[in-house]
Formats: structure tokens, C-alpha cells, sequence
């Protein structure tokens, strides 16, 4: 008897992460699959042989994927600095498993819809009815997986003895990733109609790339869980007549290049004050790691930040193979706790990192064209002009208010280097620090300049390679809950 059903799985997608192309759809929406199936009291021998070859294929992959998830899992906890010494339980165990193997189900058309669904359903069942190898406890997550795995391959091994046996009978279980949580299901009688790719096809490395991909992206969301996001006040208050959007999102940039596990937002506030108009953007910080302490931020790792984090601010992206987009972390990332932390306003000025890494004002008035004339460009810090990709600055000949964060890479030897342009690039006197939150620091004049009677002859510096422009942060961090009057 050959029939046509339609089974109906509803999705409630986020950040959609490994899930076909990265993005965003914030619309819950009806994924439906159609399968044939052709159910018979008893299978033939075509079916038979097909369903053992692909479940030979799907114990290959599933080793694969073991072996490949024991690197992903050890990198996450040596890169956020957690000992993995303790069992996380039955349901993080299938968790893991799951969700990598739910990456499949997007892929290769009905291939990795009915195989994933399969699997996911077999590995799902084991949290009704618990196999006696998972029900004791591990000495760490990553012996959990390990077992998780290794049950899977077991039961894998069972069908391939005998089909038949188990022929309609559907498995299933629930899901649940960083982005979406479902309930897959599947039978060994659906697997006669797909042909799981084997280790020698382009298809089965596209597949386990994916899963394993995914994987990572569920263990990093499970540790995640071990810190808190901690958002500071008072906010800081951004005037609109010194501040446009486009700015804000530059400095948000500029912040995240110095500071990677931070995420800031601003709100704009239309504010008119004695018929003048004194609107601002309401800015806000947060932070994921440890919480603060008296003398620390607890901010997470640079190392962590950099590999987990996809974009800097929203949609600039600075790292392709990033796990996940820093405003789903913050925003939408289930599991980590949300703290605030306040600041009085006396003590404002060590809001956040300013002790550590003060932010100065930095200005050429010296090197103007009606003070020493013609007046010089500058460019302040780093090892090289131009090292945007180390904090640097570039001051023209007029600025006189150019923000600049104080950190060791922007820094040699405890100075600021500066290169002043005159028909080309010249080394120019070096500021020595310390240098203090809000300190107004003013470029020393430029004395001797070479002259040169037409550009080109002028002694010029290889420009260093930028990775990535971080541009200058564009305001003091200190917060300042007043509107100026």
C-alpha cells in the first residue's frame, strides 16, 4: 500500500546561526515536509539493503562527529577558562548531540531532512526511555557527549542487524539548539527512501561540517550559562548636535575593538530645553563575563570574545567563522543571567574600564594653519602610521577634540608615537604619558618641518597593513547622567 502524507513541524526561529544562509528572521513561520512512505507488513529485500547501507553510512558519520565534537567541546572550555569537571546531566547530553545533528536537517533536500529527523528522534527518545549506559553520571561534559555518542552507535548497530524488526516504528524526541526548539521524528521504514551519503561523497563532509559547526555553537550557548551579562548606570548622554547615528555606531566599533565583550546600545531622546533643542542618545553598556568587582570588570577573554563573536557592531562583520551575532548573545540567548550594576555619580569616572584604560582628548591647535603655519596632519599611536588596527588616530590641521583609548597596543614604550605630513610622512615628537581619563592632551608643534617645493619628494613611510579599521572612539566613557544647560 503506497500513500502520501504531509507532516507538519512549526519552528520559532531567532537568530537563524548554521541554519542555511546566517541571518536573521524574526517571523515564526511553518516548515513542511513531504514524504512518500510506502508502508508494507513486511519490507522487501531492496528496502532492506538499502536502509543497512545507510545506516552504515550514518555510523561513519556519527564516529566522524564524535571525534571532530571532542576538539569543538575542549576548545570551548579552554577558551572561556572553565574547568570541565562536573556532569551536566541526561538533557545536555542529548542537547549536544542533537543539535549538531539537527544542522543536517536544513541540508541536501530530503537526504538530510529524513536523516536528520531520524536521528534526532533516536538520540530525542533516550530522555523517555533512558538506555542504562546514560543513566549514571559523568565526570565531565565532555564523557557525557562521548557517551551520548557512543549509545547512539549502539542503536544504529541494533537496526543494522535486523531492520525488519523495528520497520514502523517512529522515534522521537525533542531538540533544542541555541536558535530553535522542535520535535523530530523518524523510522527506520523512511530511510528506504533516501540514499545517506557515504564517507567518499562531497556530501557527507558538507553535512558533518555543518553539524559540526553547530555543535560548537551548543556547547559555547551551555557554558555561556556559567556567566552573567551585567548592563551599567548611569548611562552616558550623547548630545545630538555633537553626535549623529552614524557616529554612535562608529564609536560602538571602535569600543568593541578595544573592549570585545561588550555590547552597547543608545536610545535617542528628543529633549528641548528653554525652547532649545538639547536632545541626546541614551547610552548604555553591557558586559558578559565573571561581574564586576572592585578592581575588575570581569569581562571575558579577548581570546573568547574574538572567537565567539561573528560582528563588531550590527552587521560589520569582522570574523566569517564567528559562532554567533553579539546582539543575540545579549539579547536573545537564553540561559545567561542579567544583572545591573550602579555607579554613584561621584565615582562615575571609573565607570567600567576607565582606570585601566582612560579615554583622552587629543588636540592640534599647536600645528594649526594660523598658528604654525601651513599647518600639519597628524596621526597619533600604534607602531606605524595609520595603525588603525592598534587604537591610532588621525588628527587634520584644525581638530581640536579628537577622542583617543589609552591601551598597551595603542602605546610603545609608554608613549603615544606621532607622524606629521609635509609633502610626506614624518616621524614626529613622541607624547609621553601617563595619561589619565578626560586629560586634554595637545600635539607638540611641528619644528623643521623639511621643505619641499612640490608634494612627491617628501620622505614617505610603507603604510602597515589594517586588518580591520576600528576607527576613534568618539566620547569619554564617564558617565554623565546631567544634560548640559
Amino acid at each position: 500500500m503506497f500513500f502520501l502524507y504531509r507532516r507538519v513541524y512549526s519552528f520559532n526561529w531567532g537568530n537563524r546561526g548554521n541554519w542555511g544562509n546566517r541571518g536573521n528572521l524574526k517571523t515564526a513561520f511553518q516548515f513542511k515536509v513531504l514524504r512518500f512512505q510506502e508502508e508494507m507488513s513486511t519490507p522487501t529485500e531492496e528496502q532492506i539493503r538499502r536502509v543497512k547501507t545507510n545506516l552504515t553510512n550514518m555510523i561513519a558519520f556519527n564516529e566522524q562527529l564524535q571525534t571532530e565534537g571532542n576538539v569543538e567541546i575542549l576548545n570551548a572550555f579552554a577558551l572561556l577558562s572553565i574547568p570541565d569537571n562536573k556532569d551536566l546531566g541526561l538533557q545536555i547530553g542529548l542537547n549536544l548531540l542533537c543539535g549538531s545533528i539537527s544542522a543536517i536537517s536544513g541540508l541536501a533536500g530530503p537526504v538530510g531532512s529524513i536523516g536528520g529527523h531520524f536521528l534526532d528522534g533516536v538520540v530525542g527518545h533516550y530522555a523517555d526511555q533512558t538506555p542504562p549506559s546514560l543513566a549514571g553520571s559523568f565526570a565531565s561534559l565532555l564523557s557525557r557527549f562521548q557517551a551520548t555518542s557512543e549509545q547512539l552507535q549502539l542503536s544504529l548497530e541494533e537496526f543494522y542487524q535486523d531492520p525488519s524488526a523495528n520497520w514502523n516504528t517512529v522515534y522521537s524526541g525533542y531538540v533544542n539548539t541555541p536558535f530553535v526548539s522542535y520535535t523530530a521524528s523518524g523510522s527506520l521504514s523512511e530511510l528506504s527512501t533516501i540514499d545517506f551519503p557515504s564517507q567518499e561523497e562531497p556530501e557527507f563532509t558538507e553535512l558533518l561540517k555543518a553539524a559540526q559547526f553547530s555543535l560548537d555553537q551548543c556547547a559555547w550557548a551551555q557554558l555561556l550559562t556559567n556567566f552573567v551579562i551585567t548592563k551599567y548606570y548611569p548611562t552616558t548622554m550623547y548630545k545630538c548636535s555633537s553626535y549623529s547615528e552614524q557616529q554612535m555606531e562608529n564609536n560602538a566599533a571602535s569600543f568593541y575593538g578595544v573592549h570585545p565583550s561588550y555590547y552597547n546600545t543608545w536610545t535617542y531622546v528628543n529633549h528641548i530645553h528653554k525652547g532649545k533643542d538639547k536632545s541626546y542618545y541614551d547610552y548604555n553598556q553591557n558586559n558578559i563575563g565573571d561581574g564586576p568587582s572592585a578592581f575588575s570588570d570581569g569581562h571575558l577573554s579577548d581570546q573568547a570574545c574574538h572567537y565567539m563573536f561573528i560582528d563588531s557592531y550590527d552587521n560589520v562583520i569582522v570574523n566569517p567563522k564567528g559562532l554567533f551575532e553579539r546582539a543575540f548573545v545579549f539579547t536573545q540567548m537564553t540561559g545567561i543571567q542579567h544583572k545591573t550594576k550602579t555607579y554613584p555619580h561621584t565615582t562615575a569616572k571609573h565607570y567600567v574600564k576607565q582606570p585601566e584604560q582612560p579615554t583622552i582628548k587629543l588636540s592640534n591647535v599647536k600645528n594649526s594653519p594660523s598658528v604654525n603655519p601651513p599647518g600639519y596632519s597628524i596621526w597619533v599611536g600604534g607602531t606605524s602610521r595609520g595603525d588603525l588596527a592598534n587604537g591610532a588616530v588621525k588628527l587634520t590641521k584644525t581638530d581640536t577634540d579628537v577622542s583617543l583609548v589609552i591601551t598597551p597596543k595603542v602605546l610603545v614604550g609608554g608613549r603615544l608615537l606621532t607622524w606629521y605630513y609635509s609633502y610626506g610622512w614624518y616621524s614626529g615628537q613622541a607624547i609621553e604619558g601617563p595619561f589619565a581619563n578626560d586629560q586634554v592632551v595637545e600635539i607638540p608643534s611641528v619644528v623643521g618641518a623639511p621643505e619641499t617645493s612640490a608634494p612627491g619628494h617628501g620622505k614617505t613611510e610603507p603604510r602597515r597593513a589594517v586588518l580591520f579599521d576600528y576607527g576613534s572612539y568618539g566620547s569619554s566613557c564617564s558617565c554623565n547622567p546631567w544634560i548640559e544647560n
